[in-house]
């Protein structure tokens, strides 16, 4: 009988333990009372599409990948310059002149030289057809007797000198067409061009 009473007191005192414990842990967020936060200003403002204009500063040097150094094969002085700095261009573009007015002079002359040895040319060309026909003249002429040798020896020599005559020209005019040619490719080369495509320095 005793040992029921004890037990019954035992398992009295847990109830009333745990009954205690879950008391306070259930009291005490009931308890205290929460302190107010403070208010916050914020801005709102409606979303847009706009373009940034900001930028990074940043410091330093820049470094192309590729470089190319651009020269002319003649030496004088820069008298226009055709692009800009930092400009996009592409192969062939001309950037720079370089003074050509000695050049120009001498294309000029070469010019003159053309046109004379083309006149040269159409001079002796003319003689030689006179001469040719002179000579055709003077055979038919000594098949009736009424020319003599020298005289048909003498039209051939004058038929053999405007050939050659013409042929002289000719060579004057192939001279003279070289000069121009020369002339021209150097003329061309006092502009200075990009070999690659890039920026300008």
């Amino acid at each position: 009988m005793k040992g029921k009473s004890l037990l019954r007191g035992i398992l009295a005192l847990g109830i009333i333990l745990c009954a205690g414990c879950s008391g306070q842990g259930s009291s005490s967020p009931q308890n205290e009372k929460t302190a107010p936060r403070a208010p916050v200003a914020i801005e709102v403002t409606k979303a847009r599409t706009m373009s940034v204009t900001e930028g990074v500063d940043v410091v330093g040097s820049l470094q192309p990948k590729f470089t190319a150094d651009v020269r002319s094969e003649y030496v004088g002085t820069v008298t226009e310059v055709y692009v800009a700095e930092w400009v996009r261009i592409k192969k062939g573009t001309p950037l720079a002149k370089i003074d050509a007015r000695e050049l120009e002079i001498i294309a000029q002359k070469a010019k003159s030289n053309l046109e004379n040895a083309k006149a040269s040319l159409l001079q002796a060309e003319v003689a030689g057809n006179r001469a040719e026909r002179e000579y055709q003249r003077l055979l038919k002429l000594k098949e009736y007797g009424l020319v003599t040798q020298q005289n048909l020896d003498e039209g051939s020599t004058e038929r053999e000198a405007s050939a050659a005559r013409i042929e002289a020209a000719k060579a004057q005019l192939k001279v003279a067409q070289e000069d121009i040619q020369f002339t021209q490719t150097r003329l061309a080369k006092t502009v200075i061009v990009l070999p690659s495509t890039g920026s300008s320095p």
